[in-house]
């Protein structure tokens, strides 16, 4: 099926290249570490988030030795090697735990009223969740990490915008609050905004009058540095609304023709948060813009990444993630790369599996697979050629319906290396968890002695590879990182003289029973004749006992006789 796809791939695309890896060689300072006996020692590798494989070797009389101690399977973590001595590498993975699960209103809920989007105002410490029956909720995240507080409160703005129950397109988006203080909300109905510095119970919901009703709309995109909004809708192309003074205002609408794919339909967009447009077309693929007036939005077509039947598509900065069908509709996601520069771009990776794929969200440092019920957590941006299929971290983890996911920035994300996420399914509010664990190697040893060993990282992340420009090559550039360490392992400090008296009071023991043993030996050369005779004798004496007794009671009954006469 891969060979299917990429065949597909290769013969609509234009610009597929072969690029030439480079390696970056570094080396971390040797280490010497020295602990106690039954004590573990842990060496993490967090200062290379970057480190997707790790092998660790032992050096004997300075030789590197084959056999790799290593726990190959990403799925194991600390515990599994409780009880075991030596030292083994473990590999990164990701643990992901839920905090909540949350209906918001469960009043007249059927399956025809759902959940259809969120949106995060950091400056608040909210989220807001929205319902197709233009219901609107709020969620306090003012503890962050530590905790949710449910003020859940709701309000709804079906009035404001003429919801009709039987309307055909019933699905509102959210906006998020980049520093407005403001969340917008667009429909097929219309758009409106409330102000995130009050409860939502308080809030007032204002008519955004400019933007325009439309029979579909897929998706919309915030520019944050130029204040765009992208509406994508589906054949009328993209409609174009600037935020000026606190309010929507329509700047343009950009066809299909003008995005020069005249029967197109577009159903997703996004942008580099600069001057670069993405539009995915679903029958062309993804398509590249440069925005060349910002007063009005309009575009100029720079590349077409080609794939049809697509569905949805993600990126973080230059690894592009795109949802699609293969001509059996069967779901598949492939991870491009791209040159911006040269306008080149690199099929990386395929994901094909048993499971639907509906939807991806990117991250920095992970995407993740949205299907039905089940769902992948995959790391991205690291050069296919590179990689073991061995050592892909994936992550699965089950959850129905969910279909978007957002990570909600906090103050300590960096230091506890745990990312927040908060997500929709079409019932319920999701607030859960992602702990990053970086790759370690651990130790322990039984007595003392001293062992060498050596660890080998492959990173995406290292200094060389920050001072290379070409971000292009960036993308295809391997870190090699090598770390060579000594581990002493000591007796355990305050029972050296406890040991020392176990030891000697044990050699004595050992000295007494020996001599016992030699002179019980020497008694029994001796002596041993004498106690077989005395055995003897015993033994004759038991024999003849009944004999003798009744000897004496006639000799005694022959004296009582005497005696009388």
């Amino acid at each position: 099926m891969l060979l299917c796809i990429f065949l597909i791939l290769s013969i609509q695309a234009k610009q597929i290249k072969q690029p030439s890896p480079r390696y970056i060689n570094e080396t971390i300072e040797p280490g010497n570490y020295t602990r106690q006996a039954q004590e573990k020692l842990s060496i993490q590798y967090g200062a290379y988030p970057g480190v997707f494989a790790v092998d660790l070797h032992k050096r004997v009389n300075g030789q590197i030795g084959s056999q790799s101690f290593n726990l190959d399977d990403f799925e194991k973590v600390e515990e599994d090697i409780i009880g075991e001595y030596g030292c083994f590498a473990i590999q990164q993975n990701l643990e992901i735990s839920y905090q909540l699960k949350l209906w918001l209103d469960k009043t007249g809920v059927t399956r025809d009223v759902y959940f259809t989007d969120l949106a995060t105002s950091e400056s608040s410490s909210r989220i807001y969740v929205v319902r197709n029956d233009f219901k609107i909720f709020s969620i306090n995240l003012e503890r962050g990490y530590y905790g949710i507080s449910l003020d859940s409160q709701q309000q709804s703005f079906a009035s404001l915008l003429k919801y009709d129950p039987e309307g055909e397109f019933n699905h509102p988006f959210l906006i998020d609050d980049m520093g407005e203080n403001r969340i917008y909300i667009i429909t097929s109905n219309g758009g409106a905004s409330f102000n995130t510095d009050t409860q939502l119970a308080l809030s007032q919901f204002r008519l955004e009058s400019e933007v325009k009703q439309k029979d579909f709309i897929f998706n919309v995109h915030y520019n944050v540095k130029h204040k765009l909004i992208y509406v994508a809708c589906g054949h009328d192309g993209l409609d174009v609304y600037k935020i000026s003074n606190n309010q929507l205002v329509f700047v343009s609408t950009i066809t299909t023709i003008q995005l020069k794919i005249p029967q197109g339909q577009v159903i997703d967009v996004d942008s580099n948060g600069d001057d670069r447009l993405y539009v995915l077309d679903k029958e062309t693929g993804l398509r590249f813009y440069k925005i060349y007036n910002l007063e009005n939005g309009q575009v100029d077509h720079l590349f077409t990444i080609t794939i049809s039947k697509t569905k949805s598509f993600d990126h973080f900065e230059s690894t592009f993630f795109i949802v699609a069908k293969t001509v059996n509709n069967q779901d598949f996601a492939v991870e491009v790369f791209v040159d911006f520069q040269n306008a080149d771009y690199f099929f990386n990776n395929y994901y094909i599996d048993e499971m639907t794929i509906n939807d991806v969200n990117v991250f920095e440092y992970y995407a993740v697979l949205i299907g039905d019920d089940g769902h992948k957590i995959v790391q991205h941006s690291i050069y296919s050629g590179f990689l073991d299929e061995k050592l892909l971290s994936h992550t699965s983890f089950q959850d129905p319906d969910l279909f978007k996911l957002k990570e909600y920035s906090y103050e300590e994300q960096n230091t506890l290396n745990i990312r927040l996420l908060v997500g929709i399914a079409r019932y319920e509010f999701k607030f859960m968890t992602i702990k990053m664990n970086h790759p370690i190697v651990e130790c322990k040893f039984e007595d003392a002695e001293v062992n060498q060993y050596i660890v080998l990282l492959n990173s995406t992340n290292c200094k060389g590879k920050e001072e290379t420009p070409n971000v292009w090559q960036q993308q295809f550039t391997l870190c090699n990182i090598t770390h060579s360490f000594t581990f002493t392992t000591t007796e355990i400090a305050g029972n050296y003289y406890a040991y020392a008296y176990y030891t000697i009071a044990i050699y004595v023991l050992f000295v007494i029973i020996v001599w016992l043993i030699i002179f019980m030996y020497v008694c029994f050369k001796k002596w041993g004749h004498k106690l077989s005779f005395l055995a003897w004798k015993k033994k004759i004496v038991d024999s003849t006992a009944p004999y003798n007794e009744s000897f004496d009671v006639k000799e005694q009954e022959m004296a009582d006789q005497k005696s009388k006469s």
